[in-house]
């Protein structure tokens, strides 16, 4: 694969790769929010297969059920690799992770020559945040299968999170020529190239996901931000308007088009600004960067006390959320003095133990 685990540098990205993600379920097959819908076994499958059962279960949503359904099918001769992936997507709606993490070891010690198990295990260590350990299972599975797109988008997220982009490009591109009709790769693709500031080539993936899944909010989302970057602000409006839509017709808890169109708007409509990221706060009130700008746009707005409350409360949701610090120290320095001296040392230690610490032109806060 042209890559050595020993040559991996340490240390997390703030990037929003994959922290796009945490606040729904992932795009492929199941994870297609447009299309609504998982890959379902073959035709071949059992009616009582616990594949197909547990296929629906997840598509309804009805995730324990198709956690231990979905455990039986990987566990079985009858899996497909959707099926794997499916498991995976039963975690990060539960966040069993630490759960799943002991179970699939235990079945890797009676199977160690599944290839699905390894992917499993790795997916829950990556989401844990454990990336070199989740590299090592991958290259466990890679072993055994090396032309599974799963392992390659999964080596593409690590890559990320361990800033060798150009890996992570590489993979993607062999992940999307082993599955080129997966909207989600080309998704992931598009905020890779977004956050190296490539943003005509980020367009251009992200079209191609809405063309494979025209209902893909977050990828409508990623477009708003581009045209943003390129300054055609029209553009930008109606990708955002059509990434709240999607969300909102899809009964998605997704903040995220709400405050990057927020932070659009917040210069020309303060007032927009704040309906938007109260709907953002009340979709996910532990957002940091949501109370932040929520906080942000009322002082901009002239409501000093409520812009007081969001900052606050950012702090107490991120500690290490410099900005927030910044924000409540000028807020304060008239008022509070000692108070505000104290917070702009804060910010300037954060500053400096995290300078390069940045998730994307719209995030205030480090995830």
């Amino acid at each position: 694969m042209g890559w050595q685990i020993s040559t991996i540098s340490g240390g997390l990205t703030a990037i929003l790769l994959l922290a796009a993600f945490e606040s729904t379920l992932g795009q492929t097959s199941f994870t297609n929010r447009a299309a609504g819908t998982i890959s379902l076994p073959d035709a071949n499958t059992p009616a009582s297969s616990p594949c197909l059962n547990g296929a629906e279960a997840l598509s309804g949503r009805q995730f324990e059920n198709a956690q231990q359904l979905l455990w039986l099918c990987v566990l079985s001769n009858e899996r497909q690799p959707q099926d794997a992936v499916n498991l995976t997507f039963t975690y990060r709606a539960l966040r069993n992770y630490t759960e799943g993490q002991t179970r699939v070891a235990a079945e890797i010690e009676r199977a160690p020559a599944n290839e699905d198990l390894h992917y499993v295990s790795a997916y829950l260590l990556f989401r844990t945040r454990q990336y070199e350990a989740s590299m090592k299972e991958l290259t466990a599975a890679y072993v055994m299968k090396q032309d599974d797109w799963r392992l390659h988008q999964l080596f593409a997220l690590c890559f990320v999170e361990q800033k060798n982009n150009s890996y992570s490009e590489q993979e993607f591109a062999r992940a999307i020529k082993l599955n080129p009709e997966n909207a989600e790769l080309y998704y992931q693709l598009s905020r890779l190239y977004y956050t190296e500031q490539r943003f005509s080539e980020a367009l251009d993936a992200s079209s191609r996901a809405v063309a494979i899944s025209p209902n893909y909010a977050e990828a409508y989302d990623n477009m708003g931000l581009c045209y943003k970057a390129n300054g055609d602000i029209p553009q930008a409006i109606e990708s955002f308007s059509r990434a709240i839509n999607l969300t909102e017709r899809a009964g998605n808890k997704d903040p995220w088009p709400y405050i990057n169109f927020a932070v659009l708007l917040e210069a020309q409509s303060p007032g927009s600004a704040i309906s938007l990221l109260e709907q953002a706060v009340s979709i996910d009130p532990q957002n940091a960067d949501a109370n932040y700008y929520l906080g942000r746009s009322l002082l901009q707005n002239g409501q000093a006390e409520n812009a007081q409350k969001y900052f606050e409360k950012t702090i107490a949701i991120d500690p290490a959320c410099a900005s927030a610090y910044y924000a409540l120290a000028t807020l304060l320095r008239a008022r509070d003095p000692g108070r505000s001296a104290t917070l702009l040392r804060k910010f300037e230690e954060l500053r400096s133990q995290h300078p390069d610490d940045h998730a994307g032109p719209t995030r205030a806060c480090s995830e």
